[in-house]
């Protein structure tokens, strides 16, 4: 007997905005918990392990089987954006997206060509 297939599950769409200042927003629909964490920042190796130790004893239980290596979903790095970056790199997608259209009207005008030679090829 075949098994219908599954739908698939609707995921659950999480939003995290940093602030410049350090001030986290988490958004999301009603039925997602969340639990914000911070490392402790230290300078050495056994420093560290303490920190993670720390961490670990002091997110809610409930939380705490979402902490392993396997469960990771994304990382990110937060550097500060200013109004001059962000224009920059507005700037640079503006290039990517002309030379997007430069190449699909060059592609465009090459198909018409070659199937003009295709039928020339195979009269």
């Amino acid at each position: 007997m075949n098994k219908p297939p599954r739908k698939p599950q609707k995921r659950t769409r999480v939003l995290v905005v940093l602030s410049s200042n350090g001030f986290v927003e988490l958004f999301a629909d009603k039925d997602v918990d969340f639990h914000v964490a911070q490392r402790l920042h230290v300078d050495t190796i056994e420093a560290e392990r303490l920190a993670e130790d720390l961490l670990d004893i002091t997110i809610p239980k409930s939380f705490r089987n979402l902490f392993f290596p396997g469960k990771l979903r994304a990382t990110a790095l937060v550097e500060k954006i200013t109004a001059e970056t962000a224009l920059d790199t507005l700037y640079k997608l503006s290039i990517l997206r002309g030379l997007r259209e430069m190449q699909n009207e060059q592609s465009a005008e090459k198909i018409p060509a070659a199937i003009k030679r295709a039928r020339r090829t195979a009269r």
